[in-house]
């Protein structure tokens, strides 16, 4: 088990209301999860205990930290970094709560939704069929949504989405409105990488608020023992990055930490770690898993992982980074001395000199085919500390966008039958994302900028699904979810047309557009 040194001092001015931080947990499944605002997820700050506790209630945990690693290059190729690995005011680059959306990314002088908000399915259930009740109570999630920021503040009048069902872009939880999450319990949080010094990676901050939602399903089978993770990230600096990159890193400790193995597999995008031998002793008062370990990995859902990797417990030039450089050498397949990652062996010292991304990419372990993994490769088990790296994309001043992934647990049998099982796994785990109905990412239309108006009908609304729109002259139409997700797209329409959808129940953006025009209308479907 990894100790955080409290005892480290520095000099910041960081205010108190920002350095405080809140706990909770998401267990809506087989999976207990620790939320933190710290900045590292699946931790216990305050213990500095293991938090991705599987099965739930069982006192074995597979996971001590996760983190996300946020790094750019400017026009100038000017490198920025946020980057944390553990908890603690001497290791964070992230802080709590939303920044100012005027182009200057400042934090206010008070954190605003700074908490983590925990909604159910069945709460807002409860909720949408019981708001009018004199005597009823909407829980804190539902009550405290951050759906809108303080404009006075500088914010953005919208941050966080939900069910306007009346249409006036307001979030009203006491006329029936709810937060609009996926799974059937979620956990929400604002943070920002502008409210306070960069400890972690000592790098200059970017200028970004990250939501992200944590969620879970009640499932059955492999989607019971998944967490999945939404990360949007919003550019409110004036700076366009050419390159970015979200990285995400996973010190994960198969119970006791001494004595695991990571691998990847690039089809699948998943880095994963497993008990590298057949017993999993206990650690810190948790019984262990025994003679039948479990495996577990993230999966990257919507974005291509560009590097799979890991490092070494230790402060060498195949441990730990303590920079900026080094974080953005590791996203880049490097190093931290520069050395590019290599095929074999143990990828740097022992390797074969042939530049590979992807650590112990082999992904067969039982049928004696000599595929490169650390078992073939004959690597002392160990601590691992595993990462992935998105590829590189742009993100441009007030532009957004969607890192989704899943933690995946597999437990079929011995350590090695659980880490062959777990790369079908995450193939069958991203089916199962891609058929969900509100997987959106990249936001592609900021609803409130459109502010043109021309004379046409939108009827009936509210609608099942099916309407009819009147305008002169020809056009074609493009509905929106409210959070700017397209979701239907007409083609060339005139006059009057009848639109056949089968949207979810909320609120909908309908947008015509005319000669290059838009202009934008609300409908409700119910």
């Amino acid at each position: 088990m990894k100790k955080i040194n409290l005892a480290v001092l520095f000099t910041a001015c960081v205010s108190m209301s920002y350095g405080q931080y809140s706990t909770d947990s998401l267990e809506g499944n087989n999976i207990r999860a620790t939320i933190t605002n710290y900045g590292t997820f699946f931790n216990d700050p305050e213990s500095s205990h293991a938090g991705y506790e599987f099965p739930k209630d069982s006192e074995n945990h597979l996971i001590y930290a996760n983190s996300f690693w946020f790094g750019a290059k400017d026009s100038g190729g000017n490198l920025k970094m946020c980057a944390t690995l553990f908890s603690g005011e001497e290791n964070r680059d992230i802080y709590r709560g939303a920044i100012k959306a005027d182009g200057t990314a400042e934090a206010p002088d008070e954190v605003f939704a700074g908490d983590i908000y925990v909604v159910s399915k069945e709460e807002i259930l409860f909720h949408a069929a019981n708001y009018a009740a004199w005597d009823y109570v909407a829980p804190d999630g539902i009550a405290d949504w951050p759906a809108h920021g303080n404009v006075d503040l500088g914010l953005a009048a919208n941050l966080a989405p939900f069910a306007d069902l009346n249409g006036n872009g307001s979030y009203e939880p006491d006329l029936g409105e709810y937060p609009e999450i996926r799974g059937d319990h979620a956990a929400y949080l604002i943070m920002n990488d502008m409210a306070g010094p960069h400890l972690g990676s000592g790098g200059d901050p970017l200028g970004i608020e990250i939501h992200f939602m944590f969620y879970q399903y009640d499932g059955d089978a492999d989607i019971n023992n998944t967490t999945f993770v939404n990360a949007r990230v919003i550019n409110r600096s004036s700076n366009d990055y050419p390159e970015f990159v979200v990285g995400n890193y996973m010190d994960a400790d198969i119970g006791y930490a001494g004595d695991d193995y990571m691998g990847c597999d690039s089809a699948n995008n998943i880095i994963y770690i497993y008990n590298g031998d057949v017993l999993d002793e206990g650690t810190g008062g948790a019984p262990g898993y025994g003679e039948n370990p479990p495996a577990v990995g993230i999966v990257s859902l919507n974005h291509v992982m560009n590097v799979g990797g890991y490092y070494d417990n230790s402060a060498g030039p195949y441990g730990d980074p303590s920079s900026a450089s080094d974080y953005w050498n590791y996203m880049n397949a490097t190093w931290k001395n520069g050395l590019p990652f290599q095929y074999g062996g143990n990828g740097h010292t022992t390797g074969s000199g042939i530049p590979s991304n992807y650590m112990f990419g082999g992904t067969t372990y039982l049928d004696g085919e000599e595929v490169w993994s650390e078992l073939n490769a004959g690597n002392p088990v160990g601590d691992r500390r595993a990462f992935m790296a998105s590829e590189i994309i742009s993100i441009g001043a007030g532009e957004v966008r969607c890192f989704d992934y899943a933690v995946i647990t597999s437990q079929v049998g011995s350590h090695l039958e659980s880490a062959e099982a777990i790369i079908p796994q995450a193939a069958e785990v991203k089916a199962f994302y891609d058929d969900q109905p509100n997987t959106y990412c990249d936001f592609t239309l900021s609803v409130p900028e459109l502010t043109k108006t021309l004379e046409f009908d939108v009827y009936p609304n509210p609608s099942t699904g099916a309407f009819f729109i009147q305008a002169e002259g020809e056009y074609t139409a493009t509905i929106c979810s409210i959070d700017g997700r397209v979701v239907y797209q007409s083609g060339l329409l005139s006059g009057k047309s009848n639109i056949q959808t089968d949207l979810a129940h909320g609120t909908y953006v309908v947008i015509l557009n005319q000669n290059g025009e838009l202009y934008p209308t609300k409908i409700i479907i119910r």
